[in-house]
């Protein structure tokens, strides 16, 4: 019982962390104007500013994340692929590189198969209402990119 307290107090939060910060580091990396991550969904509890980058943590810190970023000139198509990419990739590293740790530990099992899944289910394409998965937006750049329609 006490694993999953942490998985959804400790381990939730720093995967969509290790996420949003995929987004935001090859967003910055890109030399974005400014990056905003947020954390978690409700009422904004705390904001830190540290040069361009900016993070929100919301009350429900498990509840999910978003990055932004933008730049005077706009990203170009493959900037945009590469930072919706880096989320997924770096849930990709994180459970690959956890998985170094204990295995046996069931903390650290439930951190590696969240990081694994979130990088899996965020590749595949999607739309949930306004929603896009990122898989989604790396397809839709890219037919934009060729000139498909809408």
């Amino acid at each position: 019982m006490i694993s999953f307290v942490i998985f959804f107090l400790l381990i939730a939060p720093l995967t969509i962390l290790f996420h949003e910060f995929g987004h935001a580091g090859m967003a910055y990396i890109l030399k974005a104007d400014f990056v905003h991550f947020f954390i978690g969904s409700g009422r904004e509890r705390a904001a830190l500013r540290v040069g361009r980058i900016h993070l929100h943590l919301h009350t429900l810190l498990f509840m999910g994340g978003q990055s932004l970023s933008e730049k005077e000139d706009d990203f170009k198509a493959w900037e945009k692929v590469l930072i919706s990419l880096a989320g997924p990739i770096m849930n990709g590293v994180v459970a690959w590189g956890t998985s170094f740790i204990s295995y046996e530990n069931t903390v650290i099992q439930l951190a590696i198969w969240f990081n694994l899944w979130l990088a899996i289910l965020n590749i595949i394409p999607f739309r949930l209402g306004r929603k896009k998965s990122d898989g989604y937006v790396c397809v839709e750049v890219i037919m934009k990119s060729l000139g498909a329609r809408d």
